[in-house]
This record gives structure tokens, C-alpha cells and sequence, in this order.
């Protein structure tokens, strides 16, 4: 998405493939895949809807390989400078498709930094947010390939469908449990949650998608609970300074240079928030309107 984000509809007319060396790290492994074959042709818009809904493994090295030069290791590089770029300090990546490493590492608030990157990316929301899609025919695959969102949030038929989410990755690996990172929206609020290593079964041995559950409830309990706060009051004044060498005033009164609220749990007053102001104990004249003399911890 960074590569085509001048020109995204590029991406549907400009196709790569991949040898067999972008398949390697399949073999002997069950994973995810959009079945696309070695050296088959493929768009880099499908790529990216094969990579984002069903976790394809595949369509992640033929990106990678491609915008590599053939090199999938000079990706990943792409992938850790990137990551440095955005302030992820507790992030290396070891490969492109993310599959287990032991050199592999994130945190959920590292990805969320990545994730919000991401959302500002031409494309990136539509294709995330898309619950069903059929890749293009090619000669491999002559009526297409049908492709099915793994977030079960966004799907009608599944008992974990929550109206309000979108997209937008799912991660399950016996090493990481269940991993989702998903947003949802109601009434102009806008939430991102990221969890991790969530239990893939119950104590009866059932699948159970815990991430969903708890991201619904999550998301359930901000829309509910959480309400638009204002904290602090530019109009309030807060204290006065003693002035020396005024001629017209012995003080001055104090007020914040701006607002601030937040969303803020429905039950709780603002005044239960510890505010700490540090000032100056006197202030020598002229002073102007607008002039700093404290400051918010």
C-alpha cells in the first residue's frame, strides 16, 4: 500500500509471482493460504485481499519477494525499519507471513502503533473491512478463487457477528493462541482493540474464539459506559500570580491555554482526577496576555 499509495488502482493491473523459494518455509506445515501457486500470476490488489482476510501465507512472501527484488529478507528489513520508524521498541520481525520465530517478537501496543499506521494508507480499511471476496480469474484459477474474512465478528452467520466491528486481522498459532486486532464504530466513536494469546478451545476441548468474545465486550462496554468528558475548562480559572512592578495590578489570573476531555467512565466526576500545577511564584510586569507561567503535570 505504501508502494502504489500515489496510484492505488495500479495495484489492480500490476502482478507478481514467485518462485519456489517464497514457498520454503511451507513445507511439512499446515497453514494459510489463498492456494496460489508457484509462479501464478496475481494482482497486487488480490494479493493484499488473499494476505488480509484469510491470513494467506503465501501472498504475504509474494509481496515480499517482489518488493524485495527477490530478496525476501530485504523486506523483512523494510518491515523492521518501518516498525523503528513508528516507535515499535519492543518489535523484530523474522519474516513476512508470521508464522512462528522464535526471533519473532511484538507487543499489543507496538501493533496497535502499526495499525494505526496502516489505517491512514489508501485502501487499507476498505480491503481489512471486506468480509467476502473472489480473487480475480488467472490461469491457474479460472473462475477466481472465493476468499472469506477469519474475523468472525464481521460475519452475519457466525455467533460471534458484532454489527458495530471492522476488520481487521486475525493471528492463530499454537505458539500465540488467538490474536485479533479490530476496530468498531457507533454513533461517531471509534475504538481499536488489540489482544493476544487468547485460548483456542474451553475446558471441554471446544473451539472458542475468546478474542471475539472479549472484544465485543470490550467494545460493548466503552460504547455504554464511557462518555465525553471535559476535564479541564479553559475558562476556569485556576489561581494567581503575584505581579511585581505592575502598574495597574498587584496579580494575575491564571487559566488553562486550552481544553482537554476525554472519554471518561459514565459514573466517575471530573473532579476525582489529580491535576498538579506548577507556576510561577511571582511574575514581573509587563505581562502580556497569553504569556506561560505554569504548566499542567
Amino acid at each position: 500500500l505504501e508502494h502504489f499509495k500515489d496510484n492505488p488502482d495500479v495495484m489492480k493491473t500490476t502482478y507478481a509471482s514467485a518462485p519456489s523459494v517464497a514457498y520454503d518455509d511451507f513445507v511439512g506445515q499446515i497453514v494459510s493460504t489463498a492456494d496460489i501457486r508457484i509462479n501464478e500470476k496475481v494482482n497486487y490488489n488480490d494479493l493484499l485481499y488473499a494476505l488480509l482476510l484469510p491470513s494467506a501465507c503465501e501472498a504475504a512472501n509474494i509481496i515480499a519477494y517482489n518488493l524485495g527484488n527477490g530478496n525476501i529478507n530485504e523486506f523483512v528489513k523494510m518491515m523492521n525499519d518501518k516498525a523503528a520508524e513508528l516507535g515499535c521498541n519492543d518489535t523484530t520481525f523474522a519474516n513476512a507471513h508470521g508464522l512462528h520465530d522464535e526471533n519473532q517478537l511484538t507487543t499489543a501496543y507496538d501493533m496497535s502503533k502499526i495499525v494505526q499506521y496502516a489505517m491512514t494508507l489508501p485502501k487499507f480499511m476498505e480491503i481489512a473491512s471486506t468480509t467476502q471476496y473472489t480473487l480475480e480469474p488467472t490461469e491457474v484459477h479460472k473462475t477466481g478463487t472465493f476468499l472469506k474474512h477469519t474475523n468472525a465478528m464481521l460475519q452475519k452467520d457466525s455467533q460471534y457477528y458484532y454489527k458495530y466491528a471492522m476488520g481487521i486481522k486475525t493471528g492463530t498459532l499454537d505458539e500465540a493462541g488467538r490474536c485479533l486486532v479490530s476496530t468498531a464504530e457507533k454513533d461517531g466513536v471509534k475504538y481499536l482493540v488489540v489482544s493476544m494469546n487468547a485460548p483456542m478451545t474451553d475446558n471441554d476441548g471446544n473451539s472458542v474464539f475468546y478474542n471475539c468474545v472479549d472484544h465485543t465486550t470490550l467494545y460493548e462496554w466503552a460504547f455504554n459506559k464511557l462518555v465525553n468528558t471535559k476535564i479541564l475548562d479553559k475558562m476556569v480559572e485556576v489561581g494567581k500570580i503575584e505581579v511585581q512592578y505592575g502598574k495597574d495590578a498587584s496579580h494575575v489570573l491564571v487559566k488553562p491555554v486550552d481544553e482537554f476531555s476525554t472519554y471518561w467512565p459514565e459514573e466517575l466526576t471530573p473532579d476525582v482526577v489529580k491535576q498538579t500545577i506548577i507556576s510561577e511564584e511571582i511574575a514581573i510586569a509587563p505581562v502580556e496576555e497569553g504569556q506561560k507561567l505554569g504548566a499542567y503535570l
